[in-house]
């Protein structure tokens, strides 16, 4: 059993958009590359900021989608900047710089934020090469104050897709409905939860989203790869 005083979670590092182990050690925080390891408390994450839930937001149910995940390309350090910096400028300021940055299937990179209204923003890379302006997706998610992002991103085939957590503590998710073009509503996919959520790929190459519950256990819905179909939650995997 892992020290009581280190409390180990996988994150996705919204800066480095790599998976790492963080150890958070009598009130330090430093990265490693992961290992493995249980979760002990689910209270790492610290206060969640927020009111009501995503706008339009569908009952949990099955949602059918793309059934080739593969993540999605490091955005450059250079357009990863220029996006954040136009970020700022907009009227709903990142809270905590909680960016994720994302690669559409073309190459253009993509900007992902909880926006201090507590919507979901994104700018992006245009087809000329300028950045766009700052738009809301809508819905209204929480903040994990300890947690290097708040929300988690992939490419689903060729169209990306956003993981977030509403302030009902249900798992959503909003997607591309076309490559590189225009964005779905917000819809649920249930759960209770009290930790940002975590994305990955199974062995066939479907994806998978993790997150943490109120038992401090870690949470689990897949895609099956044939049908695109989302599974029942089951318990997920320790990190």
């Amino acid at each position: 059993m892992a020290n009581p005083s280190t409390l180990r979670l996988f994150v996705r590092h919204s800066k480095e958009r790599n998976m790492r182990l963080l150890d958070v050690t009598a009130g330090r925080r430093f990265w490693r590359h992961p290992v493995g390891g249980a979760v002990l408390a689910a209270a790492l994450f610290g206060t969640l900021v927020g009111t009501g839930q995503p706008a339009n937001a569908a009952p949990a149910a099955p949602t059918k989608a793309a059934p080739a995940a593969v993540p999605a390309a490091a955005v450059p350090a250079a357009a990863m900047a220029s996006l954040e910096r136009a970020a700022a400028a907009s009227s709903s300021l990142p809270v905590d710089d909680h960016y994720v940055g994302l690669t559409n299937k073309d190459g253009r990179p993509e900007l992902f934020w909880r926006g201090s209204d507590c919507q979901l923003w994104h700018n992006w890379v245009q087809t000329n090469g300028t950045i766009s302006n700052s738009y809301p997706l809508g819905g209204c998610l929480l903040h994990f104050l300890l947690s290097p992002h708040d929300i988690a991103g992939f490419l689903n085939g060729d169209r990306l897709e956003i993981m977030a957590i509403g302030t009902n503590n249900e798992l959503f998710h909003v997607w591309q409905l076309s490559a590189g073009g225009a964005w779905s509503t917000w819809n649920g996919l249930g759960g209770t939860l009290v930790g940002p959520p975590w994305v990955g790929l199974l062995s066939n190459g479907a994806f998978y989203v993790d997150a943490i519950g109120p038992d401090n256990i870690w949470h689990r819905r897949y895609q099956d790869f044939t049908t695109g179909w989302w599974s029942p939650w089951v318990f997920g995997a320790a990190h």
